[in-house]
């Protein structure tokens, strides 16, 4: 006599969940932030600094995501120092839904002259990002 076998049904699968937005995820506030980024050859200088801003924005009332580390940027030595090159460091904060008084605390910012600073808004075309302070030295 053939035996049953009895086969329990599987539940369902749960979509694999990724951590983070992807490029084709709508922003979830609407798309109104401010991108900050920082750059600085100096890694434990750009490290203080991007906690001092994160610090003061966050005393400001701002909701603020990040900072998050970017690729190192290599830059090759020129022609005349052959084997040489430099390293940028990059952080990046997000201010989700900036106010008023976040844009006058940016405005009065003080930053060390060896990180440069620059500001994009989200709804921003790609290119030029406006810079404040000059490049890395």
């Amino acid at each position: 006599m053939p035996r049953k076998v009895y086969i329990r049904p599987q539940p369902a699968a749960a979509p694999k969940r990724r951590r983070g937005r992807t490029h084709g995820d709508p922003q979830p506030h609407g798309g109104t932030g401010v991108l900050v980024r920082l750059e600085s050859e100096d890694p434990r200088l750009l490290d203080s600094e991007t906690k001092r801003l994160y610090e003061i924005l966050a005393g400001v009332g701002s909701e603020v995501v990040g900072p998050f580390p970017l690729p190192v940027r290599v830059l090759e030595g020129q022609p005349a120092g052959a084997g040489v090159e430099k390293r940028i460091h990059r952080r990046t904060l997000e201010i989700v839904r900036p106010t008023q008084e976040t844009i006058q605390v940016l405005d009065r910012l003080q930053m060390s002259r060896h990180v440069s600073i620059a500001f994009e808004t989200e709804g921003e075309a790609a290119g030029e990002m406006p810079h404040r302070g000059g490049p890395p030295a």
